[in-house]
């Protein structure tokens, strides 16, 4: 007569302990990614309400100065860069402008954050606004970092005016 023992043979447990050892491993890894993600959106959260502010400020006072006096913001350790630059468009041919010069000249205005290592991710914000012909003559450009009426553009692919890259920062002409 055999006796059947109770329990568990050695070669269950190692195959438990192994399950076990693998969900575990897979929780931990995706609670990095998560934490990585969380950081990822914080900031980029951070670069879009420097390049909102910016914005904002370029668009209150119409007679904004050039100055490069802010070159960096830092915000929960992560330095952040931006450029706001003023670019005529033309709307008309220069011939037609010599005949008749318009009365408003159309200006866009954008917004750059750059932040991350070596500053290889970019946040985009452009807009536009109508101003006084002689005003809108020239490019200018502030580093840092009027009530004018404003259309906003749609540089990217949808409806929004902002745009974001993590491969380039580059300048759109």
């Amino acid at each position: 007569m055999s006796r059947r023992q109770a329990g568990f043979t050695l070669l269950e447990v190692v195959v438990a302990v192994a399950v076990v050892g693998a969900g575990f491993a897979a929780g931990l890894a995706a609670m990095s990614a998560s934490l990585r993600l969380l950081r990822s959106t914080s900031e980029y959260e951070q670069a879009m309400l420097l390049g909102r502010s910016a914005m904002v400020e370029a668009l209150n006072y119409p007679d904004y100065e050039v100055v490069a006096d802010r070159e960096r913001e830092v915000y929960e350790g992560i330095e952040y860069a931006y450029r706001i630059e003023f670019r005529p468009v033309r709307l008309v041919s220069d011939d037609e402008a010599r005949v008749a010069p318009p009365a408003v000249a159309l200006q866009q205005i954008s917004v750059d954050v750059l932040w991350g290592e070596d500053r290889a991710r970019n946040y985009r914000l452009v807009t536009y606004r109508l101003i006084p012909s002689a005003a809108g003559a020239q490019t200018r450009v502030r580093s840092s970092a009027a009530p004018a009426e404003s259309v906003t553009s749609s540089r990217a692919s949808g409806a929004a005016s902002e745009r974001t890259s993590d491969q380039d920062a580059r300048t759109a002409p």
